[in-house]
């Protein structure tokens, strides 16, 4: 068998979308023909990766996929209202469950009240529903040197820059830190082992979701696939509350991820026109976005068609779609709803796959 292709993973945060995510992850690890090398994981995206790394330390591509089932099994099991806009329900059929869900009294409750209500108000009685499922992951799994390299985002509360915690920094309270919406969460709260001091944390998606730059390492491969899960364009204007604040929501968290693909298009111009010289002792200059024009539609194509994973053709160097990838799990519909397991379908609309070129 030849080498398998190494290839970084970029896994964006998105609440109960994060399911599309795993049928994604899966697909990639039954491709024997592919190595994951790293992952940058925020929100559900932090909590895929773990699950992913774990696993893989275990018992390989298959301790994966099982760790994975495992991690949504347990995520599907939540019963707690203050999750209603965030788990979701991935398992009722298309739109029935959204449009049920939007309609029904105990689901606008507990949406008005999570906007009204600050969850440091439930006192001593609080506690974070994650947590629980979190606690289960085996960190000298997660954490070990071995296996692929693991980076969890969150955006630090005081500072408002983000927080990339790898190796042995990522425990439970970083990997609940990533997946923190403040309207429905307290701030986690500990000990940053990078500075020492006491930092309240917050969702990672407001400043890398996920964040890219930690891939950029010279050890790493050349190639990130992206696993967007938050609809780039949506062609109807939001006009129910719940549509507003849910496209408010993928507007913000979409940003910093196509802040990062703009700067890496920028630099990208730079040396092509000779503007900025690549250092003599770098091995990779800076890394290079593939994708073709550099704009927002290129980050996630077409929304209207199908994504495709993307690589680099070995004689032209240009950028090449590959074969559609079958869905072995969930996925978000044009609606952002979500979706009945069943047959093979194109990763389109909400979710997308694209590969950045970082050689």
């Amino acid at each position: 068998m030849a080498t398998p292709k190494r290839i970084n993973l970029g896994l964006q945060g998105g609440g109960a979308h994060g399911a599309f995510t795993w049928g994604v992850l899966q697909r990639l690890l039954e491709d024997e023909r592919l190595e994951i090398a790293a992952m940058s994981g925020t929100s559900a995206g932090a909590l895929n990766g773990a699950a992913v790394k774990s696993g893989l330390i275990e018992n390989g591509r298959e301790g994966a996929i099982a760790q994975l089932d495992w991690l949504w099994s347990q995520m599907a099991g939540i019963n707690d209202m203050r999750l209603a806009t965030w788990i979701g329900g991935p398992f009722m059929s298309p739109g029935a469950f959204s449009r049920a869900l939007e309609a029904s009294a105990p689901f606008s409750f507990a949406d008005t009240y999570s906007r009204m209500v600050s969850p440091y108000a439930y006192g001593p009685f609080y506690q974070n529903p994650l947590e629980r499922i979190v606690r289960q992951f085996d960190f000298d799994e997660v954490c070990a040197k071995t296996g692929p390299d693991l980076f969890i985002c969150a955006t630090n509360v005081r500072t408002g820059k983000i927080r990339v915690f790898t190796g042995h920094d990522i425990s439970t309270e970083a990997i609940l830190a990533s997946a923190c919406l403040p309207e429905i969460f307290q701030a986690v709260e500990f000990e940053d082992p990078q500075t020492g001091e006491i930092e309240a944390f917050w969702d990672g998606g407001y400043t890398g979701n996920p964040a890219l730059f930690p891939m950029f390492e010279a050890h790493l491969p050349s190639d990130i696939i992206v696993v967007n899960i938050n609809p780039l364009v949506r062609d109807d204007l939001p006009k129910a509350p719940q549509e507003i604040q849910n496209r408010i929501n993928e507007i913000s968290f979409n940003s910093s991820l196509l802040r990062e693909l703009r700067a890496i298009s920028f630099v990208q111009r730079l040396l092509s026109d000779g503007t900025l010289e690549p250092g003599p002792d770098e091995a990779r200059p800076y890394p290079r976005d593939r994708r073709r024009p550099a704009d927002e539609r290129a980050v996630c194509g077409d929304q209207a068609g199908a994504h495709r994973l993307y690589h680099r053709d070995a004689e032209t160097g240009g950028l090449c779609r590959g074969p559609h990838i079958p869905r072995p799990a969930f996925r978000p519909d044009r609606a952002g709803q979500l979706c009945r397991p069943g047959s093979d379908v194109q990763l389109n609309s909400s979710g997308c796959v694209g590969s950045l070129g970082l050689g």
